[in-house]
């Protein structure tokens, strides 16, 4: 079946930013998240098996399950992520960047299956530090076992000196290979996602298999496509471009949450098995820790003012659409029921 534009609108933001106005101009069927989630999800049980209060399934990463669901339904190729923030988006046309950068990959023989836009002085530093900081820890705790086999400077080189190659799998092997197991893990993600220029770069592109094994996240949802690229050994292909990208104005605090969130996910992962591993009990130890973890400390914007916390609802991370799918919670429509919800004729 050829593939079918399909525009996922998340709930709150159907009025404001992302509208059936935005659908007609992309050329695209238009579907509104509220309406899909109480025919096809049931949330309550859901919030019940994982430990996560049933009024935080919201956000960009909600929207991204139903596309998941239209995905399965249709057998489609790739979902496309254009955040919906994105406030010149004509201007910047990320659709055309990112499905010519595609098309050209593919041309030249690449099978592309994770692309995002690169832009430039994101402010996402601190996700690069905390990924830094995470395997040079590693190590240290590490570091009785790795002298024993080699120097820990000789190792450590090796890694940096990695970075240009990691699309490489031999040579990534070969350069980690004298770790211990959980340094080895580390390693790996820091080599995939350090070149990364935008780590939370809200456009891209994700193919069907990289879909397949996706955690479920509601707020996160960049974060979780990092991780488990790096984890599945997907190379991530990065598109630049010289156009400046505008944003509708987020608040100041709700930036410095997005970002703390996404580095708690990054330190959680890193500290624990592998995400693509976690059981049942797992993801409910994590989203109970998480919701229990709720204040978030923002550093003032005034000289005369105090640290300040706010009370957060942070992610909670649930199986990939497969697994919630056997176990009932989520139903695929079919295709001709889908085509009638999208008006399609």
């Amino acid at each position: 079946m050829a593939d079918i534009p399909v525009l996922v609108v998340e709930g709150d933001l159907a009025v404001s930013y992302m509208s059936e106005s935005l659908a007609k101009s992309l050329d695209c069927f238009w579907i509104n998240e509220n309406d899909f989630l109480n025919r096809f999800f049931n949330i309550k049980t859901m919030s019940k098996i994982y430990k996560f209060p049933f009024h935080a399934f919201k956000g960009k990463g909600i929207a991204h399950i139903i596309a998941r669901v239209i995905m399965k339904a249709f057998n489609l190729s790739y979902i496309v992520m254009i955040d919906a923030d994105l406030q010149n988006i004509e201007e910047l046309d990320p659709l055309r960047l990112l499905i010519g950068s595609m098309m050209s990959f593919e041309s030249s023989g690449q099978n592309p299956e994770h692309i995002v836009l690169a832009t430039p002085n994101r402010k996402n530093d601190g996700l690069h530090a905390t990924i830094e900081n995470m395997l040079q820890n590693a190590l240290i705790s590490d570091l009785k076992e790795a002298l024993k086999k080699k120097n820990i400077q000789k190792i450590y080189k090796r890694i940096i000196d990695i970075i240009p190659y990691r699309n490489d799998k031999q040579r990534v092997v070969s350069a980690i290979k004298d770790l211990p197991e959980f340094s080895k893990n580390i390693a790996k993600i820091y080599l995939y996602l350090t070149p990364i220029v935008h780590l939370l770069a809200g456009e891209r592109v994700l193919s069907q298999n990289l879909i397949k094994k996706l955690p479920c996240i509601n707020n996160s949802l960049e974060t979780i496509i990092n991780l488990t690229a790096s984890i599945l050994d997907i190379p991530t292909y990065q598109v630049g471009h010289k156009k400046l990208r505008l944003d509708y104005p987020n608040s100041y605090e709700k930036n410095e949450i997005l970002l703390i969130a996404c580095q708690r996910l990054i330190q959680c992962f890193l500290n624990y098995k592998s995400l693509l591993e976690w059981n049942e009990n797992d993801y409910r130890f994590f989203n109970v820790l998480n919701t229990t973890l709720s204040q978030i400390h923002i550093l003032p914007q005034e000289w005369n003012k105090p640290v300040f916390s706010i009370s957060a609802n942070l992610d909670f991370i649930i199986p990939s659409l497969d697994v919630l799918c056997d176990k009932g919670l989520i139903e695929i429509p079919s295709i001709n029921l889908l085509k009638n919800i999208l008006n399609i004729h």
